[in-house]
């Protein structure tokens, strides 16, 4: 009879280790799946991260442009001015 329980027992065992390793593996594949993921959003925000520079580049270069474009307004209003300023010395006789 003990021989019986033990060997039930013993059983009882191995069945328990068997639920424990499926549940190890469980956990291992979710792990898994979790640092795939992590990788995923890291490549993502990677990415992101540089679009977001180059933005910002292009909206530099824009505003540089911009400010060198009201120069060059500036200046040819100023030329334009001193242009009707000469023209306006000549007179027409006739």
């Amino acid at each position: 009879m003990e021989v019986e329980q033990g060997t039930g027992d013993a059983t009882k065992s191995v069945e328990a280790l068997g639920n424990i390793r499926n549940q190890i593996d469980a956990v291992a594949e979710q792990i898994d799946r979790i640092s795939t993921a992590a990788e995923q959003q890291m490549a993502t925000t990677t990415e992101i991260t540089n679009n977001i520079q180059e933005i910002t580049e292009v909206v530099q270069l824009s505003a540089s442009c911009s400010h060198d474009s009201a120069d060059a307004s500036k200046e040819l209003l100023t030329h334009s001015s001193e242009l009707h300023r000469l023209v306006r010395q000549f007179t027409l006789t006739g």
